[in-house]
């Protein structure tokens, strides 16, 4: 029996890496490989679709399991509730547009302005998301196996990083967003600020614990996601990298790390100049000395945006809009979407989604703290610091499915220091009850 159970756990296990794999190559790399391998994009589709399929099918299994496990259970709670109010919201346009079949019509409406997306391919998607952050959480049960759910998602986001560079320096310092007819939602380096916001903190975490295999792995890893977001010239990854690096500094001021950090980053804006020359400085300079042209920040853009949305707040705040018209509250003609995964949040779900979505969080940070391994603590406040530095100012932390998986990885390392912990208190116990 217990050599079942084994070979069981290590096939879920050898699953998941792939299911991992899969979804950041199918989903987060596609349209890199598209560029320069036109003949890719109907496999992936394929694959990414038959994926996230059979992960929405497995919802009901990984909700069981994961609602038994005590400690997956108290940290998967909010994730719970969230998808429970996606899935109300769905029943609620079903009855109100075609009846409560699960196939109604209503799920099948499209979105202005995007034809190809249905109400039914929203709903599977939460359920998929929901589905493989369950199964992380219960599923990494050890640093080991944290280590090769970070080594499969290192290899799937370099592969396609270091493709980039090699076929088109060309593009190193400028923000092209159409290539070839291929579209790259950020720009053609984007990949890198999703990346950092998903891995990039955990890959150092992992870097400087010496009893790791991988480590090169994992640094690479991070120096390369820096260099790629620091290339699209992106004002995210500008704010998501000083201020993880200043809380690193200030969390770890009796430690020589913050001086490897700071060396690393230094590095990389010379690996930058020198493999782009003067022209991403200029392009950097001009990106940033934009910002001059702004004088209040009512002429920012995101605050634009952001104030449209919520001055019509009263039409959302309970239930969300429907699904698909939320871009009527946007800026005709651009129609932008929220660029802030919680006003996103808001919009589509109402306030119960914000909520929901917001607990994630609040709920991660009171484990984290009760974390008595203070190195790694600090290392997931900082990861969450960083994470929602990003995300409420961008919204890749709403739509892209790294950035999901990299929260599951930090619930599941929550997850394993808690059960350490209780496990030395246990020993410690019957230590002295003996």
């Amino acid at each position: 029996m217990y050599k079942f159970e084994k070979t069981s756990k290590n096939v879920s296990g050898i699953l998941l890496y792939t299911t991992i794999f899969l979804l950041i190559t199918c989903k987060s790399a596609t349209n890199t490989y598209t560029l320069f391998f036109s003949w890719s994009a109907g496999l992936m589709s394929i694959i990414y679709n038959i994926t996230t399929l059979g992960l929405a099918f497995t919802l009901p299994i990984w909700f069981y399991k994961t609602s038994c496990a005590k400690k997956a259970r108290v940290l998967l709670i909010p994730l719970y509730l969230l998808l429970l109010v996606i899935i109300l919201k769905h029943v609620l346009l079903a009855a109100e547009y075609g009846g409560p079949g699960f196939l109604s019509p209503s799920f099948f409406l499209p979105y202005p302005g995007f034809p190809e997306g249905f109400y039914f391919i929203n709903l599977s998607r939460w359920l998929s998301i929901g589905s493989l952050m369950m199964w992380i959480v219960y599923e990494v049960d050890s640093k080991n196996k944290l280590n090769q759910c970070l080594k499969v998602s290192s290899i799937a986001i370099l592969l396609p990083i270091i493709l980039m560079i090699v076929r088109r320096p060309d593009l190193i310092g400028f923000r092209q967003v159409s290539i070839d007819d291929v579209n790259f939602g950020g720009g053609f380096w984007n990949l890198g600020v999703r990346a950092f916001l998903a891995f990039g903190w955990l890959w150092l975490l992992m870097y400087f614990d010496k009893s790791q295999p991988n480590r090169i792995l994992f640094l690479a890893s991070a120096v390369t996601v820096i260099l790629s977001g620091l290339f699209g010239i992106s004002r995210s990854a500008l704010i998501a990298i000083s201020i993880g690096l200043l809380f690193y500094v200030l969390f770890n001021t009796k430690s020589a790390r913050p001086l490897k950090i700071i060396a690393a980053v230094v590095i990389c804006l010379s690996l930058m100049y020198l493999l782009s020359g003067a022209s991403i400085i200029d392009n950097f300079i001009a990106r940033f000395g934009s910002l001059n042209d702004i004088m209040t920040i009512e002429e920012e853009p995101r605050y634009v945006i952001w104030k449209n949305y919520l001055y019509n707040i009263n039409e959302y705040a309970l239930i969300g809009a429907p699904i698909g018209s939320y871009l009527k509250y946007a800026i005709p003609p651009k129609y932008c979407s929220p660029h802030s995964s919680p006003l996103f949040w808001f919009v589509q779900y109402g306030m119960f989604g914000l909520i929901s979505y917001l607990s994630l969080f609040w709920n991660t940070v009171s484990k984290a703290l009760s974390i008595k391994e203070k190195d790694t603590s600090r290392n997931i406040i900082i990861w969450l610091v960083t994470y929602m530095c990003l995300t409420f100012i961008n919204e890749v932390g709403y739509y892209t499915i790294e950035s999901y998986i990299g929260l599951a990885l930090i619930l599941a390392l929550v997850k394993i220091c808690l059960t350490v912990q209780d496990n030395v208190s246990e020993g410690s116990k019957h230590t002295v009850c003996e």
